[in-house]
């Protein structure tokens, strides 16, 4: 049984997802794309995935093996996401550079960082005035 099975992770259709019925654990379906005569692979990582390889989480290195060969996609609102945590935990420069550093591993779709910085600074002022 793989880690991911033993704490109910699975990877499905592109995209990390949560445990399959059956308790197994696979890498399945993952998108292609054309760029001259090259094939590419693209497959969609999960928010926990980025963060388990950003915090070199003990998941970390079977994510890595299971991401090899892909180009590695992450949503614009993942990215999103990413920020505002560093945000609601008051991240110094050196911890925010790590951030952006790993996160220029990972292609974002379909959205620009620009914008993915605005929903992130949008969302940290809502959540401090009680929105969430």
């Amino acid at each position: 049984m793989s880690l991911f099975a033993k704490r109910g992770i699975s990877v499905r259709s592109a995209t990390l997802i949560r445990k399959k019925p059956n308790g197994s654990c696979a890498r399945f379906g993952a998108g292609a794309a054309k760029t001259g005569r090259r094939r590419l692979n693209e497959i969609l990582v999960d928010i926990d995935v980025v963060s388990y390889l950003l915090n070199r989480h003990s998941l970390a290195e079977e994510y890595e093996r299971l991401l090899f060969g892909y180009v590695p996609m992450v949503s614009f609102i993942t990215v999103a996401e990413m920020y505002r945590g560093a945000y609601k935990k008051d991240w110094g420069p050196r911890r925010m550079a790590e951030l952006a550093t790993h996160l220029r591993r990972f292609a974002i779709v379909p959205s620009s960082l620009q914008a993915c910085l605005s929903h992130a600074h949008i969302s940290n002022a809502a959540e401090s005035h009680g929105r969430d």
